[in-house]
C-alpha cells in the first residue's frame, strides 16, 4: 500500500514536471 502511494506521487510529480516543462516551452516560443 505505501509502496503504491510512493508510486502515485511519483508519477504526480513527473508530470507536474512535464507540464511545467511544456508551459515554460510555451512561454519562449509564444511568448
Amino acid at each position: 500500500m505505501l509502496n503504491d502511494a510512493n508510486r502515485q506521487k511519483k508519477l504526480w510529480i513527473s508530470s507536474v514536471h512535464s507540464l511545467s516543462f511544456l508551459f515554460r516551452f510555451d512561454l519562449l516560443t509564444f511568448g
